[in-house]
């Protein structure tokens, strides 16, 4: 999700980022990277340390994405190679 899409109209069934909690925001997501034993991103961080992250860091991070002033960090790049040839480029968080 880019910055355009802060503030636009959610999709059916979706909770926009300001009307949920610190916990609520990343539960559905903190889920799947447990159950897919998902590795720490470019930045170190495990899905553990995230979560003591967020509790302290949340209302800043709130703010931000509210103000439209949130920069995310960069991705690793990965390529993954197509059954054809070529390759496919994946941003890996």
């Amino acid at each position: 999700m880019g910055a355009a899409a802060i503030g636009a109209t959610p999709p059916p069934g979706c909770v926009e980022a300001k009307d949920r909690s610190p916990e609520g925001f990343r539960m559905p997501a903190r889920a799947r990277v447990r159950q897919n034993k998902g590795s720490p991103g470019v930045d170190g961080m495990t899905i553990g340390d995230a979560r003591d992250y967020l509790r302290e860091h949340w209302p800043s991070l709130r703010s931000q994405l509210l103000e439209g002033t949130y920069q995310p960090q960069l991705v690793k790049r990965v390529e993954i190679p197509k059954p054809e040839g070529g390759v496919r480029k994946l941003g890996v968080p």
